[in-house]
C-alpha cells in the first residue's frame, strides 16, 4: 500500500476505523468521505521516485505501458534534466479502461527520470500496472 498525503488541510491526526476515515485539526473532527472536497474535485496522483534504472548511462525513453481504469482525464508527467516537464494524456475508452502503449516525444534523454501520473478533474483511478521502457545510450553522463 502506498503513502497517502492530504494537502490543503491543517489536519493534525488521521484515523481509519470500521465506520470510516476521520481527521482532526485539533478543534474539529472531519469525516473523509465522498467524491469531492466541499464540492470541489479532489485531484490525485501517483509519483515514482527519481530513478536511473540501475545504470549511469544516459537513457532515452520512447514508450511507457500503462494499465489504468478511470472515467476521468489521466496524464503522465515526464521530466528530464535541463528540460521542462512533458505531459502525455492517456486516451481512455468509454468504459474507462486503458491498457496500451503511451508514446513519448522523441529526443528525451537523461540519466535520472522522475514520473508522475495525475488525474486533473477529480475522478478516481485504479492503477493496475506501469512499465517504463528505457533505452540505454552508449554515452555516460556528461561532466
Amino acid at each position: 500500500r502506498g503513502v497517502t498525503q492530504y494537502v490543503n488541510s491543517n489536519y493534525t491526526s488521521l484515523v481509519a476505523t470500521a465506520a470510516g476515515v476521520y481527521a482532526t485539526d485539533g478543534s474539529r473532527l472531519y469525516a473523509l468521505e465522498g467524491d469531492t472536497d466541499n464540492g470541489e474535485p479532489i485531484p490525485s496522483f501517483v509519483e515514482w521516485g527519481t530513478t536511473d534504472f540501475d545504470t549511469a548511462f544516459l537513457k532515452g525513453m520512447d514508450r511507457v505501458y500503462v494499465g489504468v481504469m478511470s472515467t476521468g482525464q489521466i496524464v503522465l508527467r515526464v521530466v528530464t534534466e535541463g528540460k521542462s516537464e512533458d505531459w502525455y494524456q492517456l486516451v481512455l475508452d468509454e468504459e474507462g479502461q486503458h491498457g496500451a502503449r503511451l508514446k513519448l516525444g522523441t529526443g528525451l534523454r537523461a540519466r535520472y527520470w522522475p514520473f508522475r501520473l495525475d488525474n486533473f478533474d477529480g475522478e478516481g483511478f485504479d492503477l493496475e500496472s506501469i512499465e517504463f521502457k528505457p533505452i540505454a545510450l552508449s554515452r555516460r553522463v556528461r561532466s
